[in-house]
């Protein structure tokens, strides 16, 4: 199984680099696979989606194994990681996936913007932040999916300027359990395009 050679890849080159702080088997199972895998079945994936942030690969790697006719392009700013995950990928035959070493916020502004279908991020910042990294790669019509812990509506409320001025609107926030774990799916669809100065510098998004 896909999910068990990349949990074994994920604990062995751990020693060496810092991807991840759980390191119980079944923990990796429900914090990391399960957590990933989860939306998908209360969001279509479909298209070309881009992980931002994905550091060791979450949700975009577990979510590729389970849908394979689904393009995952993994963007992380610490190469290290990256080049983890291009390790990973060869090992697990994933055709389905490419990876970007990169800021967000530098990236956005260059041939990769606006050409995404779906957005995902899962324990990247604040909402507000979050979409501002992750809106301007989206066609219109495109959706960002934030993975949030369940207490996640005050960001919402924080968040709803900065979205209408990047082109989206907040559509959907669905709660959902974990194993034991409450999570929040918020769903952005990009309804017009970006302005062009977004997404700013990180400590003017700060």
């Amino acid at each position: 199984m896909k999910l068990q050679v990349f949990q074994e890849l994920l604990l062995k080159y751990n020693e060496n680099i810092n991807l991840t702080a759980i390191t119980d088997p079944e923990e990796i199972r429900v914090k990391h696979f399960l957590d990933s895998i989860t939306p998908a079945k209360h969001f279509k994936f479909e298209g070309h989606c881009i992980d931002i942030g994905t550091g060791a690969g979450f949700p975009g790697i577990p979510l590729a194994i389970e849908l394979p006719n689904v393009h995952f392009t993994l963007l992380d700013s610490t190469a290290k990681k990256i080049n983890f995950l291009n390790l990973a990928i060869g090992e697990l035959g994933l055709d389905n996936v490419s990876t970007i070493i990169g800021r967000a916020e530098e990236i956005a502004h260059t041939s990769y913007r606006q050409v995404f279908n779906i957005s995902t991020s899962r324990a990247v910042a604040h909402l507000k932040i979050t979409a501002e990294y992750s809106l301007p790669f989206l066609k219109i019509g495109g959706h960002m999916l934030a993975y949030k812990a369940r207490d996640v509506y005050r960001e919402i409320e924080e968040a709803k300027e900065i979205v209408e001025k990047l082109g989206g609107k907040i559509v959907e926030t669905i709660e959902y359990n974990v194993d034991n774990y409450e999570r929040s799916l918020v769903i952005i669809e990009k309804i017009k395009d970006t302005p062009e100065k977004y997404p700013r510098k990180y400590n003017q998004i700060k």
